[in-house]
């Protein structure tokens, strides 16, 4: 049997934490192999522990964000998925959390299913967000596909990146793109990783904003 996920989790209320812990010892593809409250013990146990995915709290004291530690660890450990999971249910903390690299955004009031089903989701490499927020997500482009006028950055992607980056504006995933244009999951990663390092973004989420600000025409 494949060896558990290993889990940190960044909060600033032990209770919380306790049940996080409890939740996640129901699962035997999953353990929590630390906790802590404050952004300097997190970043020692990612240096030392290395966890397979974070459960940040957006909250983290009078003096501390969430986010501030997203940037961190991002920077720290770009292949390292952090899952924001959180009281906060407001559109700007959503947009933020994915734009600087979130893997997820989850509400604390969810199901603990839900929550759980949602680790599985990120850990497997996709973007997994709270279905009490997905309205809000999909409002929040469509503003943004009417607030600005077109970029011309938009012609130096290729043909083929033009249709991936239309269809991750759908919200498409790798599987079902590789499917639709009849080519492997693995060149659809490839063409991804080129698509993001070509337009300086650092998620997918970034990546479909810019499509729906952009108004970009879908290729033939």
């Amino acid at each position: 049997m494949k060896s558990p996920y290993k889990l940190l989790i960044v909060d600033d209320h032990p209770l919380f934490r306790r049940g996080v812990r409890q939740l996640v010892e129901l699962d035997p593809r999953l353990c929590l192999i630390a906790e802590t409250a404050t952004a300097e013990e997190a970043i020692h146990f990612i240096k030392t522990k290395n966890p397979d995915l974070v459960l940040l709290d957006l909250c983290l004291g009078p003096d501390a964000h969430g986010l501030d530690l997203l940037k961190t660890i991002r920077d720290l450990r770009p292949d390292l998925p952090v899952v924001i999971l959180t009281v906060s249910d407001a559109e700007d903390d959503l947009l933020q959390a994915l734009r600087e690299g979130a893997a997820g955004y989850l509400l604390k009031n969810q199901p603990p299913k839900e929550i759980l089903a949602g680790i599985h989701t990120a850990l497997h490499g996709h973007l997994e967000i709270s279905g009490q927020l997905r309205s809000a997500l999909s409002d929040a482009l469509t503003h943004a596909r009417t607030s600005r006028p077109p970029d011309s950055t938009s012609a130096s992607l290729s043909r083929r990146e033009m249709q991936i980056a239309h269809a991750v504006a759908k919200g498409e995933s790798n599987k079902k793109i590789a499917q639709r244009l009849g080519i492997s999951d693995q060149t659809v990663k490839v063409h991804m990783k080129r698509i993001l390092k070509r337009m300086g973004m650092k998620n997918r989420v970034e990546l479909a904003v810019w499509v729906h600000q952009n108004r970009l025409e879908k290729p033939g």
